[in-house]
């Protein structure tokens, strides 16, 4: 059997999903499945697995089409959000290719989920709203012709209405290094992405250093 994984590679974005992509790779290698990773937007030096093969692709529909197309696999584990769904769904399911889509977020399993920029004018307010709604409808087509929907929060079930879903949840690494530090600490919790705004964190720790 052979699964294609497509989302960002966790070499290049250290992110929740695209670590989880890394351990979901090598797990089905460790079961005998071979695995391909295409990489989204991947460029220059990516760190090798010998678990996994690692296609490296721009991020445009075309070229993740193409990057599917050519490996052929048996199964497409789709990790990376409501990204360029519809185009890719409708190529693969002319070639009876499925795509399993997982959700990372509950703002996959709505439609349109707008995200506001502080300091965008009115004009570029609206145009953002409605190329959202535009991107929204055509999503929610692509939705309709995946062949499972997977979420790793069980909450989320409830709100996938695909006939075909399933909860699994993420697994963590298992390794762990020895940690000490004598005075009170604040730890993060998550990864470093920009929208996340780890900055307020450092903040809180200084501003708590007292």
């Amino acid at each position: 059997m052979k699964v294609l994984i497509v989302n960002r590679h966790y070499s290049q974005v250290l992110g929740g999903s695209e670590i989880q992509c890394h351990q979901i790779a090598g797990g089905l290698h460790e079961k005998g499945i071979y695995v391909i990773y295409v990489a989204v937007d991947g460029t220059g030096e990516m760190k090798k697995s010998p678990e996994y093969p690692i296609v490296s692709c721009e991020a445009s529909p075309g070229s993740v089409v193409k990057a599917c197309l050519e490996n052929l696999p048996d199964v497409v584990y789709w990790r990376y959000n409501k990204n360029f769904l519809t185009p890719v769904v409708r190529a693969l399911k002319d070639k009876d290719i499925p795509l399993v889509f997982s959700v990372s977020h509950i703002h996959d399993l709505k439609p349109y989920a707008y995200k506001p920029i502080p300091g965008l004018g009115l004009l570029q307010r609206l145009k953002r709203k409605i190329s959202h709604l535009f991107r929204g409808w055509q999503y929610a087509k692509g939705l309709k012709l995946v062949s499972g929907v997977v979420c790793n929060n069980e909450e989320h079930l409830e709100h996938i209405a695909h006939a075909h879903k399933a909860y699994i949840p993420n697994s963590p690494f298992l390794e762990a290094a020895d940690f000490e530090w004598k005075k009170p600490y604040i730890v993060w919790v998550g990864n470093l992405k920009e929208h996340k705004h780890p900055e307020l964190f450092e903040q809180l720790a200084r501003d708590a250093q007292d």
